[in-house]
């Protein structure tokens, strides 16, 4: 068994790109060990890789597996949108606490049209705010992974599809 994993996900443009990440789960089962790199998101730096053959950047929306059943969370709109942006090894929702998957994605489509206009200062500003908020809930002892970050932010994970509104 490889300590690393290869996925396809989708990147820009809706072409398959490769990324590298480090094996947490054995069975279907987070291992203690996956656990702790998970909660310190480690398992995903392999992905650097990607950012530096130019497929992913270090802000952008996360790539999505291409059979996966989150494509149900986003609209068609907010689908095409996405699309067109790198996806990005820290997601864009991480920039401010979000009470709802509404919000989250509502985050990510600010990020998106931010990164359209000034993409420089957009990942610049994005990056600090961002690795601000992952160290503050480090040092809180709570976990970088969606589920944990804001309140009731599990709803991500369980959303109904919602039309967002693309300003």
């Amino acid at each position: 068994m490889s300590f690393f994993i290869r996925q396809t996900r989708v990147g820009q443009f809706g072409k398959d790109i490769s990324i590298i990440k480090i094996r947490t789960m054995k069975d279907g089962t987070v291992t203690p060990c996956g656990r702790f790199l998970r909660q310190m998101c480690i398992d995903e730096w392999p992905q650097f890789i990607n950012i530096a053959k130019g497929e992913m950047r270090l802000i952008g929306p996360r790539p999505l597996l291409r059979d996966t059943t989150k494509w149900y969370l986003f609209s068609t709109a907010h689908l095409e949108i996405r699309e067109k942006c790198k996806p990005g090894l820290l997601s864009p929702i991480y920039y401010k606490p979000f009470k709802s998957g509404i919000e989250a994605r509502k985050n990510e489509l600010d990020f998106i049209n931010a990164q359209f206009q000034k993409p420089i200062s957009t990942q610049i500003k994005y990056a600090f705010k961002i690795i601000f908020n992952l160290v503050t809930y480090r040092i809180k002892n709570e976990s970088c992974r969606p589920e944990s970050f804001g309140r009731g932010a599990q709803e991500i994970n369980h959303a109904k599809p919602v039309k967002v509104q693309a300003d």
